[in-house]
């Protein structure tokens, strides 16, 4: 079961307001278009289908038997927080930062970029996050930064497509 499909289930039965107090923490609602280009290294084995889609929603705190990094990372490995497809995405591609000020986002150095809002990231800076912020790694996957309160948006949104 996917992230939607499980907190879609939850927002039924909680309000807005609620669902903040339980998840008191960003989301990050991933998009990814899979190009199947066959010569595209890919961890994870992915349908044949050259335009395969994958979506998701995932809560910006570690998780459980990922890394001992004290942030948050993306990328195509297993041990990351936050695991996407996609053959030009990096093993290790970015790293989500909680400080005083919210969020911010760096690329880990990773071989083909990511851009904020479509500008891109320069690799080893922190940049500040702000809510509705679209994110793209690898020119491959299309992520969006939600506070709870826009993630509860989102769900009620999916849910009623």
């Amino acid at each position: 079961m996917s992230n939607w499909e499980t907190l879609g289930v939850q927002i039924q039965s909680l309000s807005r307001n609620e669902f903040v107090q339980k998840h008191p923490y960003p989301f990050v609602a991933v998009h990814s278009m899979v190009d199947a280009a066959p010569n595209a290294f890919k961890t994870v084995a992915m349908p044949s289908d050259a335009s395969a889609v994958e979506e998701d929603i995932f809560p910006l705190v570690k998780r459980v038997g990922a890394n001992t990094f004290s942030f948050i990372t993306l990328g195509r490995s297993r041990n990351n927080d936050i695991v996407v497809n996609g053959g030009a995405v990096s093993k290790l591609h970015a790293v989500f930062q909680q400080t005083k000020d919210g969020f911010t986002i760096m690329d880990s150095g990773s071989s083909n970029g990511s851009t904020l809002n479509g500008a891109p990231l320069m690799p080893q800076k922190p940049t500040k996050l702000k809510d509705g912020d679209v994110i793209v790694f690898a020119a491959q996957v299309s992520t969006k930064f939600l506070e709870a309160s826009s993630a509860y948006q989102a769900l009620l949104d999916k849910q009623y497509k």
